[in-house]
């Protein structure tokens, strides 16, 4: 009896749970000053998240300042619903430069999305498909421009795969892209990179200095900025025309190199495993007799694995979507907006024979690409309209730094009065992407 009331004793003594919670209210420190060893776990473990989340924070704060606008358009990918797209166009500057996605969804109804950066490293786009797929699995084509093949080791940097891998997510995936790119970019001998993994895994290890130059309010807050076309980038240059000659036709073949013809059969490779319909591109451009030759090398390779190759810079393709050499592009590497027209609707028409993609204009989960179409109509409207091309012109011709400033002036108001008239002739002005 004496043990059992001793016991009982002892019990009633111990704090309840209600008066242990409000002892921690009053004194919180005693919660993690207890002597049952927790309070030096919960102390690391709450540190160990907000020392995660400050890194997180970095990751969005300090990196690349990219003018080409890489990770804005990963960003939109990223937020675009699960299986909503159905197709994925990747590539360098000969993609989203030339594939015009509101405007294909706006006349065809199917939603291809431009996921290329410039100069897109060939050794990135098999991370890149692994990432597109993780959200998007049930896609139906995915087009891979091959372009960036054919380019020599001189015009290969290492900002063009910081535009990749800035842009993506943190993942194993990730991971796997920076390690095999620097491994394939050091095995080529490039002396122009930096080779430390670390720099890429954490970019503020890099890009730090940072903060005593470029960083924004938009930096700070760490917004995760949009574009506004899927991916499509038309800058002021693709309203420009320049008058090029055809550059003709070569039929011969050059090297690649082995270091080039591993990685490609690596993608190859990997394409073999997918569901997807896969078709290789090579978008015109003014071409010379070398680049001509590797792409030709390229095509046969790629077609002899089994692939289909849209080559618009030779034989059949390139008659088939007569380019106009003085009209349609801005430099000779580059379509204006009017040979991005023409290359838009001629993929598209292939697309839509070939793979019979679904129409969703009248789907109401669509609705961030009905804006998209119209917000990019609106910007061709304004900047093809008669009088403000003619202000461009005027702007281009002037030499002195006054009347330069006078006719840009000028074409700004023309503009955004032409915006405000078609906004408000249209029934989408109200809808935020």
């Amino acid at each position: 009896m004496i043990h059992g009331k001793d016991n009982n004793t002892r019990e009633n003594d111990r704090p309840t749970r209600r008066q242990r919670l409000r002892a921690a209210l009053k004194d919180p420190d005693s919660a993690f000053n207890s002597n049952t060893g927790k309070g030096p776990k919960v102390r690391a473990l709450v540190f160990a998240v907000i020392f995660c989340l400050f890194c997180f924070y970095l990751l969005r704060v300090f990196d690349m300042k990219d003018e080409m606008g890489s990770e804005k358009v990963f960003n939109s990918f990223y937020a675009a619903s699960e299986d909503t797209i159905d197709g994925i166009y990747l590539g360098s500057s000969g993609t989203y430069r030339y594939f015009m996605a509101p405007r294909a969804f706006s006349k065809y109804g199917f939603t291809v999305f431009d996921l290329a950066t410039s100069s897109q490293p060939i050794v990135s786009q098999k991370y890149i498909i692994k990432e597109a797929l993780k959200t998007q699995p049930n896609c139906k084509v995915i087009l891979i421009e091959i372009r960036n093949v054919v380019k020599t080791d001189d015009h290969l940097y290492e900002a063009d795969l910081r535009r990749v891998t800035d842009a993506f997510r943190q993942s194993e995936n990730r991971k796997d892209l920076i390690d095999d790119n620097l491994a394939y970019f050091k095995g080529l001998g490039l002396e122009n990179f930096d080779y430390d993994k670390w720099d890429y895994y954490f970019p503020f290890l890099k890009y730090h200095s940072r903060w005593d130059g470029d960083i924004t309010g938009t930096d700070l807050l760490g917004t995760r900025e949009k574009t506004s076309y899927k991916g499509f980038l038309p800058t002021s240059k693709s309203y420009y025309v320049e008058k090029l000659s055809d550059p003709g036709e070569y039929a011969g073949t050059q090297s690649l190199g082995e270091a080039r013809m591993e990685t490609l059969d690596d993608l190859l490779d990997y394409c073999d495993t997918l569901d997807q319909k896969v078709i290789f591109v090579a978008s015109p451009y003014y071409a010379d007799q070398d680049k001509q030759e590797r792409l030709n090398t390229a095509v046969d390779y790629i077609e002899g694995r089994g692939y289909e190759v849209w080559d618009f810079n030779h034989g059949e393709l390139k008659d088939e979507i007569d380019m106009n050499w003085s009209r349609d592009y801005f430099e000779k590497n580059h379509v204006n907006i009017f040979g991005a027209m023409k290359y838009t609707d001629f993929i598209s028409e292939k697309l839509k024979s070939e793979l019979n993609l679904p129409d969703h204009r009248n789907d109401p989960d669509y609705e961030t690409w009905n804006y998209s179409q119209y917000r990019l109509k609106r910007e061709v409207a304004c900047k093809t309209n008669r009088k403000y091309m003619k202000l461009v012109k005027k702007y281009e011709e002037a030499t002195d730094s006054d009347t330069k400033q006078k006719y840009y002036g000028e074409m700004q108001a023309l503009y955004y009065q032409l915006w405000e008239e078609y906004t408000d002739a249209h029934p989408y002005q109200s809808y935020k992407s």
